[in-house]
């Protein structure tokens, strides 16, 4: 079992089988994050976000088992945005049974249904890859390397990085070409890996 295309579709198989904890961890650990930024793009507080993250996989766990990926029907990420709008709903239905006025829950719900989930689930999928492209590749890279990319990443001038951290100006053009290489290579393993 090599490549790509064989452990993404093989990780469904595997996370579908209540007994392989290993797998079911390795998939939450794949998705979870991308969850949390889709919860909270509808408007969800933190708290009400983490909360909802975890009913979406108990959802997963018990649907997963019956879940059979097909290319030609769409991405498993649809199947997943879909889930987790569902559970969304769910929620603030829930939410409107615990408190006494429903005026709270009211707009909430609103907001909840009008967005089109697949428009920013697209947006927001691009996000979870680079942040986690990053995240996985910093590891890679001397502390003082990664601080100039991230002074960059948030706009600094190249002349007040190199000032700042007593380098020179081409040692930090020439890192931003070697993380950005980096980070498209991350990102491009990490959806022939998720992306299905």
């Amino acid at each position: 079992m090599n490549g790509c295309w064989d452990t993404r579709e093989t990780l469904l198989r595997r996370a579908a089988n209540p007994l392989d904890d290993s797998s079911w961890d390795e998939f939450v650990n794949h998705y979870e994050r991308f969850i949390y930024q889709l919860v909270r793009k509808m408007n969800f507080s933190h708290h009400d976000a983490e909360e909802l993250v975890q009913d979406v996989f108990v959802k997963l766990w018990k649907k997963l088992s019956n879940f059979s990926y097909n290319p030609a029907k769409g991405r498993f990420r649809g199947w997943l945005c879909i889930t987790t709008r569902n559970a969304a709903i769910d929620y603030i239905r829930k939410s409107r049974k615990r408190v006494s006025t429903r005026e709270i829950y009211e707009n909430d719900y609103e907001e909840i249904c009008m967005p089109d989930v697949d428009t920013f689930a697209d947006s927001e999928w691009k996000v979870f890859l680079s942040n986690q492209a990053w995240h996985n590749i910093q590891v890679e890279f001397e502390e003082k390397t990664v601080k100039t990319f991230k002074m960059i990443s948030q706009g600094i001038s190249v002349q007040n990085i190199a000032k700042e951290l007593g380098i020179s100006e081409n040692s930090i053009y020439n890192t931003k070409s070697r993380i950005v290489k980096r980070m498209r290579e991350e990102i491009f393993r990490l959806e022939s890996l998720l992306d299905i």
